[in-house]
């Protein structure tokens, strides 16, 4: 396969077989004495398998410690939610036992306890629209005024 090569001098830019490679001689172009590459250009861009699986390592090690971060973040939610829920229960409790109590006092002291009142619910009359004016005439009641008129005369 050829090697793409310049020259240092003039710039030129040719092809060189793989059997020149690491040799000197002429440059097609200005004539100077030219080393060609030993090496095609092309192979030397792709990293060495060294290099690839260091990258490898590294995106695993930090694919598992995001992983572990989630995973971590998630259970202390779930930890406060259980914690808030147990609370939640926990001050149930106590209201019922301080309504229980309460309740207990005043039946032994005699005092009867009234049942809340049942909630009403408001219901709204509709509004009356304003009715038109009786003393606008309509068209109609004009036209028979003007008959009537006519009649009289």
């Amino acid at each position: 396969m050829p090697i793409p090569f310049r020259c240092p001098h003039c710039g030129h830019e040719t092809l060189v077989d793989d059997a020149y490679a690491g040799s000197s001689g002429p440059c097609a172009s200005c004539g100077r004495t030219v080393v060609m590459p030993s090496v095609s250009p092309s192979s030397t861009s792709s990293p060495p398998s060294s290099q690839k699986s260091t990258l490898l390592v590294i995106l695993i090690v930090v694919g598992v410690t995001g992983f572990m971060f989630l995973f971590m973040c998630c259970g202390m939610l779930m930890m406060f939610r259980v914690t808030s829920i147990e609370r939640r229960d926990t001050f149930e409790k106590k209201i019922e036992e301080s309504l229980d109590e309460y309740q207990e006092t005043f039946e032994s002291e005699g005092i009867e306890i009234a049942p809340d009142p049942p909630v009403e619910e408001s219901v709204e009359e509709p509004t009356e629209e304003v009715e038109e004016a009786d003393d606008v005439d309509t068209e109609e009641e004009i036209a028979g005024e003007e008959t009537e008129s006519e009649d009289v005369e």
